[in-house]
Order: C-alpha cells, then sequence, then structure tokens
C-alpha cells in the first residue's frame, strides 16, 4: 500500500508540472470551467438584460418603423373607412437560460380605433427589428382594463410607500411574480362564457401597475396576463400577456403582446417602472412583462413611453380584474366580463421603489394601514367573488369563491 500512495503521488506531481508548463507556454490558454453549462437562475438572467433591452428597444427609429407600418398595403386595408390613432411599441424578446443571450425578435407598432358597432380594436403591426421588413398585420378585439368602481371588479391591493404615518412617496416602479392559475366557466351564473348567446365572456386578469389614485380613477400603467373563455359550439380558452396605460378618457384598450405562447402554471414576472429608476426621465416609463417558465425566457417589453407627466403616481397596485368589454369609464356591471372559476394565485416578490428606497408587501401594511384593499364583491353579500390574502414576506394569494354577480 505505501508503495501505490507513492505512485500516486509522484504521478499527480508529474500531472500538476505538466498543466503548470502548458499554462506557462501559453498564456492565453483558458482552461473551461466544469460549470459552464449550468442553467442561471431566470430572474438572474432577466436582471442582468434589463439595461441591455432598455438601451437597444430606446436605439429603434419610432419614426421610420410607423411610416414602415402605415404604408403597408395589408394595414391600410384593415384600417380603411376608421380614424385610427397611435398606441404604442411593444417589443418581444427571448432569453437563454444557459447563456443569458438575449435575442430581439420583433418590433411591434400598435394603432387603435372604434369599429361602426362601438367595439375597440388594434390593428399590430409586426416589423424585423432592423426595419427591412413586414412580418404580419393582425387585429385585435381588445377588452379593457377599467378604473375600480366599488371594487365590483378588482380583487387586491393598492399600497403606498411610507417613512411615518404621514408622510407619504411618490412610488415609480411596482413589480410582482404569479402563477397563472388553471381556470374553467363557473356553474353560476347560468350560460357563463357564452358568448354566441350574447352573454360576456369569461375573464380573469392578473397585474402590478402605478397609479396616482386610488382605483385607478385617474392615470395608471398596468402590466401582467390575462385567460380568457369564449363560447361558440365549445368553450375556448385563451391566454396572453398585456400591457395598457389608462386615463380618464381611455381612447384605446388593452395591448396583447402577439407572439408569444403563454400556458396556466407559467411563472409571470410583471415590472412596471419610471426610467428615473436608473437616472432617467420621472415622465417616462418602461413595462417588462416576462414568462419565466419557458426555455427559451419570453419577454414583452414597452421602452419610454410618456405617462404621469402632469401628476404623480403614489400608489403600487397588485389585482385580479375581471375586464370590461366597452370604452366607457368607469365600466358599465353589464359590461363587465364574468369570473371564471380559478385555482388560486400569489403574488409573490411584490416591491415598490419609491423616492427613499425599496419596499416590500409584508404583514407592516395591513399593521398600519398602508394600502387600501379591494374586496371583488359583486354579489353584495360575503363571501365575496375573490378572498384576498394577508400580505406577508412580499407575497398574498387570491383564491376563488364564486361568480357570483358577475
Amino acid at each position: 500500500m505505501k508503495i501505490q500512495k507513492n505512485k500516486i503521488k509522484t504521478a499527480t506531481i508529474i500531472l500538476s508540472a505538466v498543466i503548470i508548463g502548458l499554462m506557462l507556454l501559453s498564456p492565453m490558454t483558458v482552461l473551461p470551467s466544469v460549470n459552464a453549462q449550468s442553467q442561471l437562475p431566470s430572474d438572474s438572467c432577466s436582471s442582468m438584460s434589463k439595461k441591455e433591452i432598455h438601451d437597444k428597444a430606446a436605439s429603434l427609429d419610432n419614426s421610420k418603423a410607423k411610416l414602415m407600418a402605415e404604408n403597408s398595403n395589408d394595414f391600410k386595408t384593415k384600417i380603411q373607412g376608421h380614424g385610427y390613432r397611435f398606441n404604442s411599441i411593444f417589443n418581444t424578446w427571448s432569453l437563454d437560460k444557459t447563456s443569458c443571450n438575449l435575442t430581439w425578435k420583433t418590433t411591434n407598432i400598435v394603432y387603435s380605433f372604434n369599429d361602426t358597432k362601438g367595439s375597440m380594436k388594434n390593428i399590430v403591426v409586426t416589423e424585423d427589428p432592423a426595419l427591412t421588413k413586414i412580418i404580419s398585420v393582425t387585429e385585435q378585439v381588445v377588452s379593457r382594463a377599467s378604473t375600480s368602481t366599488n371594487s365590483y371588479n378588482w380583487a387586491g391591493y393598492e399600497p403606498y410607500a411610507m417613512s411615518s404615518p404621514t408622510a407619504k412617496y411618490p412610488v415609480y416602479e411596482a413589480t410582482t411574480t404569479f402563477t397563472l392559475p388553471s381556470i374553467t366557466y363557473p356553474s353560476n351564473p347560468t350560460n357563463a362564457c357564452k358568448t354566441n348567446l350574447g352573454y360576456q365572456p369569461c375573464d380573469l386578469a392578473i397585474w402590478d401597475g402605478i397609479e396616482d389614485s386610488l382605483g385607478g380613477s385617474n392615470n395608471l400603467a398596468q402590466a401582467g396576463a390575462d385567460e380568457d373563455i369564449t363560447y361558440n359550439g365549445g368553450y375556448q380558452y385563451s391566454y396572453y400577456l398585456w400591457y395598457e396605460f389608462l386615463t380618464t378618457n381611455p381612447t384605446s384598450g388593452l395591448t396583447q403582446c402577439t407572439g408569444l405562447t403563454i400556458n396556466p402554471s407559467d411563472s409571470i414576472t410583471s415590472d412596471v417602472y419610471g426610467e428615473n429608476t436608473y437616472g432617467g426621465s420621472s415622465t417616462s416609463y418602461d413595462i417588462s412583462i416576462t414568462d419565466n417558465t419557458s426555455n427559451p425566457v419570453q419577454i414583452c417589453t414597452v421602452t419610454g413611453q410618456s405617462f404621469f407627466t402632469t401628476s404623480t403616481p403614489y400608489y403600487g397596485t397588485f389585482i385580479d380584474e375581471r375586464l370590461c368589454n366597452t370604452i366607457a369609464n368607469p365600466c358599465p356591471t353589464s359590461s363587465m366580463s364574468t369570473l371564471p372559476s380559478f385555482t388560486s394565485d400569489t403574488f409573490s416578490s411584490t416591491t415598490m421603489y419609491y423616492n427613499g428606497g425599496t419596499q416590500s408587501i409584508d404583514s407592516s401594511f395591513g399593521v398600519n394601514g398602508w394600502y387600501n384593499e379591494d374586496k371583488m364583491n359583486s354579489n353584495g353579500s360575503n363571501p365575496p367573488n375573490i378572498s384576498n390574502g394577508a400580505e406577508s414576506s412580499s407575497s398574498f394569494t387570491e383564491t376563488y369563491r364564486n361568480s357570483l354577480g358577475t
């Protein structure tokens, strides 16, 4: 055994000497890391890519992109006879979880109009990021996230940042992560989701945002995920990421991020933030909505949207909502979607950035009363349609109870 140990020791010394010699002879040689192919956490990749996404999107020639869209024959055909208005530009990206390589997939120019029946629609012109060709021109029949009126359509919390019982800070960012729940049509009310019979679709929107007044009654920047059910001889389910900049006089509905595929149980991170969070303008806002589950990661972003130009946001907002199907604001109850039955959803890593730091939503908000709680109670009695769980350790859970009155 002693001789064997010496042989091993001698071999080890020789091998070490060879490796050192090779390294000295070839200074540029780098030995491969055994962790080179390990998968980085998607949140780390997203954080690393945030500035890269902003800088690339900010370099886009918006005027050229809009001119290309408006000169498209497909666009002219779809918009013919309607007075249209520019809505926004969103970009889609893919992010490789292993290498953190970011790919800019598409640039999407969005226009809105109301058709002859009063329905709100978007025309989305999808272009390549180099602006050399038009990929597609699609039409969206859109719903609208609405302000909260007596909480018949919102469930969740509208917290504000405090330094004392009386000092309220401006809030410039709200971010959260949630798992998209499964939905199904409720047993009550009768004919729920049956749009072919003239009933409203079933719809659940999960989102976060920032606002300058409670209930989003003035200005609200928001983003998240939506899932809905319609019926025409069979139930159809759809799932998508979306964003909206809502004002007192809305001229457009929410915008669906086209070209992305999301599914129930996917982890979604939504981030709405002012560019002043990293030294930019206090009236210029970005949105990032990420499907963390997909591989590569799918991201929809809006960059440099002018908003809160005449007011200041003071509230973060974290909500489950049933969407509105008309441009009226506030939305009439008759135009509200029916609440589908759904598995519970949890808002986690729920955080606000404000002048003074970063604040996670936790039990202190309840103790100090630093929020407005919205209870969706369309049936006018207990239990509400959705129960809000208590906020703790930057999270809270929304639990379905019933669809009565929706």
